[in-house]
C-alpha cells in the first residue's frame, strides 16, 4: 500500500507484536509509568490523608501520594487522575495481622500502610468495549435529533463500509440507527479494527462530524481509513489523518 495510505505505528512493531495486535492507550502508557507501591509513613499519613470535623479519616488524594514517588512532570495527571482509584488499592496491616496504629500524641505510626497498583492498565478487552461504548454513546447523544441528521451523509457512510439496509428506512432517526447497529457489527466481526484507544475516538468523532455538517476532512479520514482496511490488518494509526 502505498505511502499515502500508511500505518507507521503498525509498521514499527516487532513481528510478535504485530501477530499479537495488542491494544495501544496513552492512558495505559501514564498508568506503567506509576510505581507498583508507595510505603506510607505518619508524617505521609497525616499530610495527606484528609480528616473530616469528627476526627476520622474522611478520604486519601491519590494523587498527592503517587506524586512523592515519582517525576511529576512526566506524568499526564489530567488524563489519568479521575481514574486511579481503579488501579491502586490502600493495604493497611500485613495478611497476619491487620492493626495498625496512628498515635496522634507521639506522632508515630505502628503497622505497615502501603499504596498498591492492582494492575498497570486496562485491558484490551476493556479498551476495546470503551471504544464501541463511545461510538454508541455518541450516536446516541450528539446525533439524537432528526435535526442534526442528513439522509445524504448517512447514506454515504453506510455505502463506504458496505452496511447493507440503511437506504430502506425514510426515517432518519432509523437510518441512523440502522448505520449504528451495522458499524457495532463490524467492529465485534473485526472487519473494523482498530486497535488504538484515542483513535477509536477519533474515528467515531469523524463519523459524527460528517452526518452532521458534511465536514470534509472527515470524511477524507473516514475514507483513508475504508482503504486501510482492505489490507486485513489492525490500524494504529493514520500517517495522513487530517484534524478536524
Amino acid at each position: 500500500m502505498s505511502g499515502f495510505f500508511k500505518d507507521s505505528v503498525f509498521d514499527n512493531l516487532d513481528d510478535i507484536s504485530q501477530l499479537v495486535e495488542p491494544f495501544q492507550s496513552k492512558f495505559n502508557d501514564e498508568i506503567y509509568k506509576l510505581p507498583d507501591q508507595v510505603d506510607i509513613d505518619y508524617n505521609f499519613l497525616i499530610s495527606r490523608f484528609k480528616v473530616n470535623r469528627w476526627g476520622s479519616i474522611d478520604s486519601i488524594d491519590l494523587k498527592e501520594i503517587l506524586s512523592s514517588a515519582v517525576n511529576v512532570e512526566e506524568i499526564n495527571w489530567r488524563l489519568i487522575d479521575r481514574e486511579l482509584e481503579n488501579f491502586y488499592k490502600l493495604e493497611i496491616g500485613t495478611d497476619n495481622d491487620k492493626e495498625v496504629t496512628l498515635d496522634l500524641e507521639n506522632e508515630t505510626l505502628s503497622g505497615p500502610v502501603t499504596l498498591v497498583k492492582t494492575k498497570n492498565g486496562y485491558t484490551d478487552e476493556e479498551l476495546y468495549d470503551g471504544v464501541v461504548r463511545h461510538l454508541k454513546d455518541q450516536f446516541r447523544s450528539k446525533l439524537r435529533r432528526a435535526s442534526n441528521l442528513h439522509k445524504s451523509h448517512i447514506n454515504e457512510i453506510a455505502e463506504i463500509f458496505d452496511i447493507e439496509g440503511v437506504n430502506k428506512y425514510r426515517g432518519l432517526v432509523d437510518k441512523r440507527t440502522a448505520l449504528l447497529n451495522g458499524l457495532v457489527e463490524q467492529f465485534e466481526e473485526r472487519k473494523i479494527n482498530i486497535r488504538n484507544y484515542e483513535l477509536g475516538k477519533r474515528f467515531t468523532n469523524w463519523l459524527v462530524a460528517y452526518i452532521v455538517n458534511g465536514n470534509a476532512a472527515a470524511i477524507k479520514n473516514i475514507t483513508l481509513f475504508k482503504v486501510m482496511m482492505l489490507n486485513g490488518k489492525p490500524i494504529y494509526s493514520l500517517d495522513n489523518e487530517e484534524t478536524l
